[in-house]
């Protein structure tokens, strides 16, 4: 999934106004790909998972689920028409 920046940050406000915590809060202890990872596609690295409580990975994936979901609604599918 190609995400654009202006998108990305809409998804990002609806999310904080929404939610009412800062997404890089959530996210503070992952790294960039890993933050890029999870939000984009649910996916968590294998140190994240060895080294966070269950209930840490449990907020983070309902965090990327949620995140996901205003992203799907903002993101319009480009269909092409055949002639």
């Amino acid at each position: 999934m190609s995400i654009d920046m202006p998108t990305m940050k809409v998804a990002m406000r609806i999310f904080e106004s929404k939610y009412g915590s800062s997404l890089y809060e959530l996210l503070n202890d992952l790294t960039t790909r890993e933050r890029r990872n999870l939000m984009r596609y649910g996916k968590l690295s294998k140190r994240v998972l060895e080294e966070s409580k269950k209930d840490k990975v449990e907020e983070l994936f309902n965090m990327s689920f949620e995140f996901r979901q205003i992203l799907n609604k903002l993101i319009k599918p480009h269909y092409r028409r055949k002639h």
